[in-house]
């Protein structure tokens, strides 16, 4: 079982477990204290990501083609630990596993898969009245491949962190330069 996000007020946590993500209570008696079916169908889902304000859920599913994993989003019920019917798929051309929710933006990663090269990207949403998705851009290319790297985006969705492989004989400094100059030359959605 892995640990995905914790409900903006702490009393709940999500986790993921065999393709299905699931609620668990972090308060109340240990024993009466019960996981919640969140999300299981047919699908393969799992990440699962909170909105800000917990009333949106981001994961990932296998939905559109087994094995190839999207972004979608569904209303989310914070005191049930249920979703809703509504649906919304975020990226159109593949995630590779890293998926955070910040402010009014979605993050996730992309693949080339002929250069194994990386793409951070970014779709603006906005949560009220009702939830609407701009398409997703990209924010910077990252060398590939990234092995054991998911990355990490801070709170404001302003800065970045990937441990990126540096090939035997090149200079650090270079490759830190050229991935210097590509997170630069890109800003967030809604930052210009």
């Amino acid at each position: 079982m892995g640990a995905d996000d914790l409900y903006p007020d702490g009393k709940a946590m999500l986790c993921e477990s065999g393709g299905v993500i699931l609620t668990v209570p972090l308060q109340g008696d240990p024993p009466a204290r019960k996981e919640i079916e969140t999300l299981r169908d047919e699908f393969a889902n799992f990440a699962g990501r909170l909105s800000p304000e917990g009333h949106f859920i981001a994961f990932n599913s296998d939905e559109a083609k087994p094995e190839k994993w999207e972004v979608y989003v569904r209303p989310f019920d914070p005191a049930t630990g249920k979703v809703g019917d509504a649906k919304w798929r975020i990226s159109k051309d593949g995630n590779m596993g890293m998926l955070a929710w910040r402010g009014k933006e979605i993050f996730f990663r992309g693949q080339n898969l002929d250069s194994q090269d990386f793409y951070l990207m970014a779709a603006g949403v906005e949560t009220s009245p009702a939830f609407h998705a701009k398409e997703p851009r990209l924010l910077f290319k990252l060398p590939g491949p990234l092995s054991g790297s998911n990355g990490a985006v801070s709170r404001d969705g302003q800065h970045f962190v990937f441990a990126v492989n540096v090939p035997a004989g090149q200079r650090q400094a270079e490759n830190a330069s050229r991935l210097e100059g590509s997170v630069k030359s890109n800003q967030p959605a809604g930052h210009n």
